[in-house]
């Protein structure tokens, strides 16, 4: 039996995933605005398309945030749409784009 490297596990495809990009696991700090300010969440993964929070507010499909990474209230602001939820866990896509793209890999070379 083949045990797959650590950079081979992130990229299983499960079956009738939607995920496209592979996801890199974090434990940062961030913020997120839902139109009521901003409040503290944190992201415990990572990819080009979205990310992975925990925050203790309610949200559905389709809802959309800003996000910003870090404790830096100057930190780039990132558009993005709830894709689902479990609990105070929240997956989110970003509206991605060859800007942001760049941005979300800089943060993922980071962590």
């Amino acid at each position: 039996m083949k045990i797959p490297k650590d950079a081979e596990l992130n990229r299983v495809s499960i079956k009738n995933s939607k995920r496209v990009s592979i996801r890199k696991p974090v434990d940062m700090d961030g913020f997120y605005n839902s139109g009521t300010g901003w409040h503290p969440c944190k992201i415990y993964d990572i990819s080009t398309g979205g990310a992975a929070l925990k925050l203790n507010q309610f949200f559905v499909e389709g809802d959309e945030i800003l996000l910003r990474f870090g404790n830096n209230s100057k930190s780039e602001i990132f558009n993005t749409t709830v894709a689902n939820v479990n609990g105070q866990r929240i997956g989110i896509s970003f509206k991605e784009d060859g800007t942001t793209r760049r941005l979300i890999e800089n943060i993922m070379s980071i962590y």
